[in-house]
Formats: C-alpha cells, structure tokens, sequence
C-alpha cells in the first residue's frame, strides 16, 4: 500500500520582532505551529505515519499570495503530485485576504485534488463536501482580513507617533550606529565604525578626490556597510558581490546624509496597498518626520556643510548625484558587477576600474560600439538559428526522410561555427600564422554560408507544412537593449575583444571574439 503523504504549510507573520531583529533564524510561533501539527496528525489515525513535506513562509503578510516563495513552491508540487493533503494551523496562517483564501478552498485545491484541513478552526474539506459550512468559512476568512488592515493601520500610527518622538522604527540601523542592546528603538553611535565616517569628511573638506578615498578604503579593507550588517545584524542579502568593496557613490550616500548630525529622518518611503497589490513609493519630503538631535551625532553640522559644499563644487568626473541609466547588459567578467560608460561614453569599464577591487577589474573595459555590434549580430544569428530549429522541427514530423540529412547538417555548421572560435584562440596563443588563420577561417565560413543555404531551401519547403510557432522577437538594426532583453539574460566582458552573451533560452551560452 503506497504510504499518504501530507503538506504542512507555516506561515510567520511579518509582525513577529524575533525574526525581524535578526535575535532567531526561526521564531517560536513557527516552532509551535509544527508542533501543533505534528501533534494532530500523531492522533490522527488516517495520516499518522504519512511522509510530511514543510512549507515555511517567514515574515510574510497574510494578505500577499504571489510574493510567499514557498507557498508557491507547495503549489507546484502540489500540482505534481508529491501530497494529497494540506494542513495549517488555522486559516489566517493560510491568508488573510478572505476572496483569495476562497478562491484556493472553493476551486484551487479541489481542482487539483487536495484536501484541506485547519486544525483550529476544525475545518476539513473532506468532511464539508456538500454541506453548508462554506458561509462560515467565508465569515471567519472576512474577519481574519478585516483584523489584517485595522492591524496595519494601528501599526503604521504607532510607528508614526514613535517616529515623531524621535524612535528608531527601522530594520536596520544608519552606517555608523547600531542599536542599544537595552533599547531597540534608540541608537547609539558604532565606536569601530565612527573613526572611519569622521575620516572620510575630513578627506572631502581637505579637498581629497572621491575616488582616491575610496580606493584607499579599499587598501585598508575598511568594512563596508553591507559587511557590518552582515556581521552585526544578521543580515542576508539577495544578492552579494563577495568582495563587498568601496565606490564613489557609497562614499558620496556617507556625505549627503544628515543624521550623522544628530538629525533622524523617517517615513521616507511607505508602503502602499493590500495583499498583492502592495508596493514600496517614495514620500515627498513634507511627509518625511525629521527630529533634530534625536540620535548623538558623529560630525559637526559645520563640517556637513562644508563637505557638502565641496561636492556642489566638483568638476566632472566626480560623482555629483544620482544618474537615471538606462537598462544595461553588460556586466564584467571577474568581479559581475554592472559595467558603466567611461570618459566620453566611449568604453564600457568596469564599475571597479582603479577602486583597488580585482587587479582585472582595471583591464576589462571594451568600445562601445564593438560590443555593441557583437550583441547585435549575434542576437541576429541566434533568433535566425532559432527560428531554424522550429522549422526544422516541423520537417522532422513531417519529413521523417529527411531527418538525418537535416540534423547532419545542423551538427556540420555547430561544429564549423565552434571551430572559428578554436581558430582565433590558436592564433592569439601563436599556434597558427596570421595567413593560415584567415585561410581556414575564411573556408569555414564559405561552408557555413553553403549549409545555411540548403537549410534555407528545407525550411521554405517547411512553410507550407506548419507555421505554428512560437514567437521570436524581431532583432531591431540598431542596438537596444530592451528589445534584446528579451532573448539575452546579460553580456559577460573579459576584455577589449571577448565577450559572452548569456540568453535566456535554455542558458545558452554563447562566446564571441573581435577579429
């Protein structure tokens, strides 16, 4: 007899300051919650030695859905089959959107042929098939939302009103602070962190180059904010460059900001909307809550002032504020972060590029205009191949005579196409001649042009089989790298003349050279 297998879904709300304060990986009402359930199923004779599978949502609210990772997760694999059966603490652990939490038990779960059971509210969708209990359950969800947004709004006043009386109501504390061990709400100055900020406005006003302060914090392996956080707070980023270092716009965030004045500012930013629809927006700074000398301060306003005059003052090519860029792909190769325009936009360089990070870091820059035209034709040749590939599929369903022929050409022209990479490698390591370099490239690219002819030739004649194919973005003539995000997932820049374009597609990989 095939052993049942059962889901237990656990959500932590994002109420609970354990977690949030970084003291717990897992809090106690995630531990009381598997026990609950645990203890259910041990008296529960049908499913008391069934194989169970966890779900845990930590600091999740219960009106989002789509944004729970590993709700998401038990749905797909609820859909594949691994478990019959789901059970939760209660249904505000479930959701808190009482149209949403119906949706899943009247027609998500049922559909897919899950049974549903909260242990508290003693509801069991096995035992409620044709009878009446649904409006209870509708009540019950209604109420658990209604709680939800008097919760929030009671929540957002009290954090308003500690604001106003000069609290800490943030995740994390300012670089510079931490917060005091007896007093989450009060911040007190960082003494490893302070000497450092005093540094750096000192350097400004002495009329120091942005840059050459970072690249001597760099030397000196001074932590970053990301570090301290990450040593002090429990702090797990989403995504971590590992080596963490110094740049021109971290020093110019430590100038611009006031509170190492004294001077705490809050409600910057809110969140806005329910469940789902919910979204972080920028508040105009009337609605900021600004109390001066709320927190010890680090530096004097004099120097604030000076230094912030300093920047006002700069000439090109030090950071003077925000930039809008638009999307970029290019990333380099050794340290993967995203490449910026360098002295007039003529080269993408590395954002590391003389910061004292990865000594190839300095190396990888690469024209605009070449990488630019690399992406763009080979984009090209991948859409053209991709659209082949299709064709050709449709051939071979319909043409099974002409298969072997069509797949032997295909594994021709791949391997032509990888042998013009070995070529140009050969000749950079001095292996071959530059005459016997463009001689076999150039034969290599004559058969290329012939197999894509006959391909050519098959795939018309597939025209008039099936037509049926999935779209293919229509590769512009100029670069824009919008319209190729859709196919390429990043460009990865090693040098002046490598790159490799990742697409999204299957994680193709593709390497390119500049002859």
């Amino acid at each position: 007899m095939k052993r049942k297998c059962v889901a237990f879904y656990i959500r932590l709300s994002e109420a609970d300051d354990d977690v949030k304060s970084g003291v717990k990986d897992e809090s106690n009402s995630i531990i009381a919650q598997r026990e609950l359930l645990y203890g259910f199923i041990k008296n529960y004779d049908e499913y008391k030695n069934a194989e169970v599978f966890e779900y845990f949502d930590d600091g999740i609210s219960g009106t989002e859905f789509l944004n729970r990772k590993n709700f998401q997760k038990m749905l797909t694999d609820a859909g594949c089959g691994m478990f019959e059966c789901i059970l939760v603490k209660d249904f505000s652990r479930l959701g808190r959107d009482y149209i949403e939490v119906g949706n899943y038990l009247e027609f998500v779960f049922p559909t897919m042929g899950i049974r549903f059971i909260s242990v508290n509210d003693n509801y069991d969708s096995e035992k409620n098939i044709g009878m009446t209990g649904g409006m209870d359950v509708a009540f019950r969800n209604l109420i658990y939302q209604l709680y939800s947004r008097d919760l929030s709004r009671k929540v957002k006043s009290a954090t308003r009103n500690r604001n106003q009386n000069g609290e800490f109501t943030g995740a994390f504390p300012p670089y510079g602070y931490c917060k005091d061990k007896y007093d989450k709400h009060k911040l007190v100055i960082d003494e490893e962190i302070a000497p450092y900020i005093k540094e750096i406005f000192q350097r400004v006003i002495a009329g120091e180059r942005i840059r050459d302060i970072a690249r001597d914090f760099n030397k000196r392996k001074v932590p970053t904010r990301l570090l301290v956080l990450k040593a002090k707070c429990n702090y797990k980023p989403l995504h971590d460059m590992g080596d963490n270092l110094w740049d021109v716009y971290a020093i110019h965030r430590i100038i611009k900001k006031e509170a190492y004045t004294g001077k705490l500012i809050q409600n910057m930013s809110e969140i806005v909307g329910f469940g789902d629809n919910r979204r972080h927006v920028r508040n105009p700074k009337e609605k900021w809550t600004v109390v001066d000398d709320a927190i010890p301060s680090i530096i004097s306003k004099e120097d604030f002032i000076r230094a912030n005059e300093v920047l006002k003052r700069r000439i090109r090519g030090e950071y003077s504020g925000p930039v809008k860029r638009g999307l970029n792909l290019f990333v380099c190769g050794y340290c993967g972060r995203n490449m910026r325009k360098g002295p007039w936009n003529k080269s993408y360089i590395c954002r590391m590029n003389n910061l004292g990070g990865d000594e190839r870091c300095q190396e990888t820059r690469i024209n605009i205009e070449d990488a630019h035209n690399m992406v763009l034709s080979t984009a090209k040749e991948y859409c053209e191949l991709l659209y082949n590939e299709r064709k050709m599929h449709t051939l071979r369903q319909e043409k099974p005579v002409e298969q072997d022929e069509a797949e032997s050409l295909l594994d021709e022209k791949g391997r032509l196409e990888n042998s013009v990479i070995g070529l140009y490698k050969k000749y950079r390591a001095g292996d071959i001649s530059i005459g016997s370099y463009i001689s076999e490239r150039n034969a290599s690219k004559e058969r290329i042009a012939e197999i894509e002819i006959m391909l050519k030739k098959k795939v018309e004649s597939a025209d008039s089989i099936d037509t049926d194919f999935v779209a293919i973005p229509m590769i512009p003539d100029e670069y824009d790298a919008g319209v190729l995000s859709e196919i390429i997932e990043k460009v990865i820049v090693y040098s002046r003349k490598r790159i490799e374009i990742v697409f999204k597609c299957n994680d193709i990989h593709r390497e390119v050279c500049i002859d």
